[in-house]
């Protein structure tokens, strides 16, 4: 992944077209290392399709991008928008302090773009642009901790539900209902404009939530 080899089609220069890439490495303070790249260009989707790359499951550490229920050390995504979400997942076998910092970036992230990591145990909105982001763990693999977006007023988060209008939000009095329709929701989550947690609810409904 440091290496740009001219033979991969991922990798190779193609003057003219539109490429924003942006690679995050993961250390441990106890040694460790991890890589990932996300990549905005006109030939990618935000489906799987050839441009993105498995993690091969060969490390004790590791962060990658969590698509369709699978770790991709590598994703290739449609042309940017500011309102993009990309969901990680995170994996360790050893508990302590990690790092998220940038390594590379091109293209738009140059720029006076934001890059920011939420952590949604934490209830934390961090600019990995600004510094990196150091936190503590248990050891364990963890899909729902972490997201990269864009703008901090981006709250949803289209990779947790397909439809996001299958998910109503109203006012009844002083109340604020949630209401998944057919769906059942494992928790729900309540972020300010800053992108911080200010509520947070679990539920064990097996029954439509509302």
């Amino acid at each position: 992944m440091r290496t740009a080899n001219p033979n991969n089609p991922f990798f190779r220069h193609s003057r003219g077209k539109e490429r924003n890439r942006i690679w995050l490495n993961i250390t441990g303070s106890g040694g460790g290392f991890g890589q990932m790249l996300i990549a905005y260009m006109p030939s990618a989707q935000n489906a799987v399709d050839r441009t993105d790359g498995k993690y091969m499951g060969d490390a004790t550490l590791a962060l990658t991008s969590w698509l369709e229920g699978t770790e991709y050390v590598i994703q290739g995504r449609a042309p940017f928008t500011a309102s993009d979400v990309v969901p990680l997942h995170f994996r360790t076998l050893t508990p302590g302090s990690y790092t998220v910092a940038v390594d590379q970036l091109d293209g738009l992230y140059l720029g006076n773009q934001p890059v920011y990591l939420r952590d949604r145990n934490a209830g934390i909105l961090h600019d990995l642009k600004t510094a990196p982001y150091t936190f503590s763990t248990a050891a364990g693999a963890f899909s729902d901790r972490f997201e990269i977006l864009y703008a901090a007023g981006v709250l949803w988060d289209a990779g947790t539900v397909t439809k996001p209008a299958m998910v109503s939000v109203y006012r009844d009095g002083e109340k604020v209902m949630v209401d998944a329709h057919k769906s059942v929701l494992s928790r729900i989550e309540v972020y300010d404009l800053n992108g911080r947690l200010v509520k947070h609810s679990k539920t064990s409904m097996t029954q439509r939530p509302r």
